[in-house]
Formats: C-alpha cells, sequence, structure tokens
C-alpha cells in the first residue's frame, strides 16, 4: 500500500482552518490580529514542508496532489470573493495574492515532482511533461492539468481507466 500525504492533508485542513477563524473574528467584538499571523505563518511552515515531503516521497504520484487542488477549490472561491470585497485595502489583497501563490506552489509539487519521474522513466512524452508542467504554474489551469498528469502517469493497477 502506498504511503499517504498526510501533510498536504493537514495542510488543505489548515486552510479550511483559517476559514473558520476569519468567521469567528467577523463576529468578535474587539479582534486581535495575531491568531491571522499565526495562521499564516503555520500555513508558510506547512507549505514549506509539504514541498519538501513532495520532493523526498518516495511513491511517485500525481494524486495527492490532484486531491489537494480539488479539495481546495472552494477555498480559492471564498479568498477570491474576500478579495473581490476588500479590493481597495491593498496589503490585503497583496496577502490574499501570495497566499494563493503559495497554495499553487505547493500542490503543483506533487504533481511536477510525478512528471518528471514519468518523463525519466519515459512513460510520458516530453511535449506532454513540459505542457503539463506549465499548466501546474498558472492559476485555474492546474487543477485541469494535475487531473490529466494523473490519467497519463497513473499505475495501470491504481484506478480504473480516466
Amino acid at each position: 500500500m502506498k504511503r499517504f500525504a498526510w501533510p498536504l492533508l493537514l495542510l488543505v485542513l489548515w486552510a479550511y482552518g483559517g476559514v473558520a477563524l476569519f468567521a469567528a473574528m467577523i463576529d468578535a467584538v474587539q479582534a486581535s490580529y495575531t491568531p491571522v499571523w499565526v495562521w499564516l505563518s503555520g500555513l508558510v511552515v506547512l507549505c514549506a514542508a509539504n514541498i519538501v515531503y513532495a520532493l523526498c516521497r518516495k511513491p511517485v504520484s500525481a494524486l495527492p496532489g490532484m486531491l489537494a487542488k480539488l479539495a481546495l477549490i472552494p477555498f480559492y472561491v471564498l479568498v477570491f470573493a474576500v478579495g473581490m470585497m476588500v479590493f481597495i485595502a491593498l496589503p490585503a489583497v497583496i496577502v490574499l495574492f501570495l497566499l494563493d501563490g503559495l497554495l499553487l506552489l505547493t500542490t503543483s509539487a506533487y504533481t511536477v515532482r510525478c512528471l518528471a519521474a514519468a518523463c525519466r522513466q519515459r512513460r510520458l512524452h516530453i511535449a506532454w511533461t513540459i505542457v503539463l508542467a506549465v499548466s501546474q504554474g498558472i492559476f485555474v489551469l492546474d487543477v485541469p492539468g494535475s487531473i490529466v498528469a494523473h490519467c497519463l502517469t497513473r499505475e495501470k493497477k491504481e484506478a480504473p481507466p480516466c
């Protein structure tokens, strides 16, 4: 049995925990921004740990990155909506932009590592590798790119055909 990407699950849960934190802060009479900075610091640490884990992980599969991207879609929609509401507050928009970029980079590390391994083993053509790797750096295209990468690089006995 393949090892499960526990740091990635923790990252997804941490992101939704931040949503709960911000929802609790809305109702607070006097809000302190210390929990926000603690949450953001924890998110940066989790993202760094996930990137290292993705690069050092023995079972090379695009599945964990794809599942994390799909699980984070509601989070991205919520961040986009909040970003549109606070568009006047430039520091908040910058933080939200950096947050999205950091999560994109983290979840894409799993898929890019799988693509590189598949190309090295000659299971995936270099053109597909380049196109799918570039798609991992483009917001919104990363989700369909990770699904295609999973379908093209999965082991035959891992799942039914896509």
